[in-house]
């Protein structure tokens, strides 16, 4: 089915993929990307450790790891009030963020550009960062990790009856083989999806599975991300 036929949930989990997949193609790890859009969009001033953590539902000590690198590569700025970007940090964020967007598929980058200019007058690349936060943040309140939200919604969505192989998942998603059969052999165990000609396919029980897994995730949204992701899900470009 084509991008342009999708509805509700297939939509927004699709657009979901691939926003994840374009990251990982990218290169830009997951942790440090989502620590840099606060220090980024919320620049106001400086944000401390543990402002960051609260914000992101991130572990301190993955924090503190992050910017400590990013001190030393010069592009964190430490003060007694917290950490910056600097002018360097600035300017590498946006060239990783500008090769993110080009990773994103044409049809739906196409998408994300009308709908923000419809919902908000105006296209930034600010939007395309507040969404990819709501999706961020939600992914860990649910404690999920990218490559199994990638892998689950990719044999779903896009695999079909056919099913799909753990090399073709990885390409499609941009993680590496051992991530995806990590993850895939979780599913399977999970009976979530299952072996098939040397193929996975999603089970009817995984099809519940990942309904309701959906259904849950609301709950870790505000009102504001709730009303975006209904208005994404029904929009008509």
């Amino acid at each position: 089915m084509e991008f342009a036929q999708t509805t509700r949930r297939h939509r927004l989990e699709l657009i979901g993929l691939e926003l994840i997949a374009a990251l990982t193609k990218t290169g830009f790890p997951r942790n440090k990307c989502i620590i840099e859009i606060y220090l980024a969009v919320f620049s106001d001033g400086p944000w401390t450790i543990l402002g960051l953590a609260h914000a992101s539902r991130m572990d301190r000590a993955i924090i503190r790891d992050h910017v400590k690198r990013g001190v030393q590569a010069g592009e964190f700025e430490h003060s007694i009030a917290g950490f910056t970007l600097t002018t360097h940090g600035k300017v590498m964020f946006m060239r990783r963020m500008r090769l993110w967007q080009r990773n994103i598929r044409p049809d739906i980058r196409k998408f994300l550009y009308k709908f923000f200019k419809a919902t908000s007058g105006h296209r930034s690349w600010r939007d395309y960062l507040m969404f990819l936060l709501s999706l961020d943040r939600t992914a860990r309140l649910v404690k999920m990790e990218y490559s199994y939200i990638a892998a689950y919604v990719i044999i779903e969505w896009e695999a079909g009856p056919h099913g799909i192989t753990i090399r073709e998942a990885a390409e499609r998603t941009g993680f590496s083989y051992c991530v995806i059969h990590k993850q895939i052999s979780k599913l399977a165990d999970d009976k979530i999806i299952k072996r098939q000609d040397g193929r996975y396919v999603m089970t009817r029980a995984g099809r519940r599975y990942s309904f309701f897994q959906f259904i849950w995730s609301w709950r870790a949204v505000t009102m504001k991300e709730w009303r975006l992701a209904s208005k994404m899900m029904t929009f008509q470009p």
